[in-house]
């Protein structure tokens, strides 16, 4: 709950510096922008580490590897679902620029989810390499959200905000969610 409404008012805060009361701030606006989204980008990172963290407290003792499979799509689904919530978030701040970066992580996650699926219930070796496969697949997801943002200050025609996203510590020190 609490984290919900930090989301929010971090949120809020960005939009209300973004649109403001006009006038010339010297880039406030696209300073305030870079921080609301850098601290989207932050607060998606850490859930997904709790998630991952989480699925290997679960599969790394569970010897069974249809049960393993379960919590692998368990995991798919809350990481979607979070990548989710992450783009209305981002949406909301109205950056003037698709989201396409974000758009493609889902995309990716979506394949993800169907290898998934494919998991086998009783070859262990055989799920062994295809988990493998499947946080090598999910990291060239998440990598494209990076990529995104590091190309965002072209795509809005903003240089202050291209500059601000290079400063933002949250995204300067983006780490991938699985690593």
């Amino acid at each position: 709950m609490r984290a919900a409404l930090a989301s929010i008012a971090g949120l809020a805060l960005a939009a209300a510096l973004l649109f403001g009361c006009g006038g010339d701030d010297g880039g406030e606006d696209e300073r305030a922008a870079a921080a609301g989204l850098c601290a989207q980008l932050q607060d998606w990172i850490d859930g997904i580490e709790r998630s991952s963290k989480e699925l290997s407290d679960r599969t790394v003792p569970e010897p069974d590897a249809a049960v393993r499979k379960r919590h692998f799509e368990a995991w798919v689904e809350d990481v979607i679902g979070q990548t989710r919530r992450m783009r209305a978030d981002v949406a909301a701040l109205d950056l003037d620029a698709p989201l396409t970066g974000i758009d493609e992580a889902l995309e990716q996650l979506e394949e993800t989810r169907e290898e998934i699926a494919a998991f086998p219930e009783r070859d262990p070796e055989s799920l062994g390499y295809r988990i493998a496969r499947v946080f090598l697949s999910t990291e060239t997801g998440f990598a494209k959200v990076r990529t995104w943002t590091e190309r965002l200050g072209d795509a809005t025609g903003s240089d202050v905000l291209g500059e601000a996203l290079v400063e933002e510590p949250a995204c300067v020190d983006y780490n991938d969610p699985l690593t």
